[in-house]
């Protein structure tokens, strides 16, 4: 084989697998499996009692909604482990 024709050949066989490895993308990303994860900001429900919450802990994390429906009559307060 000449410089040319291996030259050739390597250009071909480097086009193909290039085409493959597009074709390939695509089918992914149509089918949904190569999309990238986001996450999305969660809400959470507590009630406030006279003497207690419900449920007594929640793990949040930034961007979440933390509702409070009081049900009871007196005061309260809400604290945090860390963050």
């Amino acid at each position: 084989m000449t410089n040319k024709t291996t030259l050739k050949t390597t250009f071909a066989v480097s086009k193909r697998l290039t085409l493959l490895a597009v074709a390939l993308l695509a089918v992914l990303a149509g089918t949904g499996l190569f999309r990238g994860h986001t996450a999305e900001a969660a809400s959470t429900a507590v009630t406030v009692n006279n003497d207690f919450f419900s449920p007594n802990s929640v793990n949040i994390t930034l961007g979440d909604t933390v509702n409070f429906s009081l049900v009871g009559g007196g005061f309260h307060n809400v604290t945090y482990a860390s963050g």
